[in-house]
């Protein structure tokens, strides 16, 4: 990778659930930019069939939930990669991602040998996929991972360059590291807002969530935001 790379960051997509409308600038963005690298940070997939929370099936189904968000990771796959076709691409992996394993392993634990293929779910030409939601990866210094603590803590708690998703919400945080600055960028999320998945907020106009992407440059990191 170049010492000083163009990181294009990609925050959580949901599929099927995505707003085609910010997965399109987000395509722009690459194709204009040309980054180094692209890391889309967890979330990749929604889930939503299979979540511990009250949900509807009358939405989708689990299969057709299924079917929708393969074929649309796939084809955002495709095409960030004919976008910007030198970067190097990578896929991390969220705590949505994870609601499948999660949900079998905590129903029928015995059934773990049998639950390996499921990876593939996750595995696209040109793109290098993390292990699980505990993985980060690192790059030229830079922590990326899907996100748990509040905006900021990463960074604390990690001491270094951090990168993440998970909160929906946009922005980069500073903090004064000896004689370093350090930061933390969080890429929001493209995925619809007004998806009955991602209706879980408390207020129905006005929320933190904030639709975007992350970019690094040699001048530091900053959220785009995508209106």
């Amino acid at each position: 990778m170049p010492k000083q790379a163009t990181v294009l960051c990609v925050g959580d997509t949901h599929f099927p659930f995505a707003r085609r409308k910010s997965i399109s600038a987000v395509i722009a963005l690459a194709k204009l930019l040309k980054p180094n690298v692209i890391v889309q940070l967890g979330d990749l997939y929604d889930m939503y069939s299979y979540s511990r929370f009250a949900r509807s099936y009358n939405l989708l189904t689990p299969a057709q939930e299924i079917k929708k968000g393969r074929q649309q990771a796939s084809e955002f796959w495709r095409e960030i990669r004919a976008a910007s076709p030198k970067a190097d691409c990578y896929g991390l992996i969220g705590n949505h991602d994870s609601r499948v394993l999660k949900k079998a392993m905590g129903l029928l634990p015995e059934l773990e040998h049998f639950l390996d293929g499921i990876s593939n779910f996750w595995q696209f030409d040109g793109v290098t996929t993390q292990g699980c939601e505990r993985d980060e990866l690192i790059l030229d210094g830079v922590c990326y991972m899907h996100g748990f603590r509040k905006f900021g803590d990463h960074m604390r708690h990690n001491l270094m360059n951090t990168v993440c998703g998970h909160s929906h919400t946009g922005g980069v945080a500073y903090m004064r590291l000896g004689p370093r600055i350090i930061w933390e960028l969080n890429a929001g999320f493209v995925a619809d807002p007004d998806s009955v998945p991602m209706s879980y907020g408390p207020q129905l106009r006005f929320s933190r969530q904030t639709q975007g992407c992350g970019w690094i440059d040699q001048y530091g990191p900053r959220f785009i935001p995508i209106g």
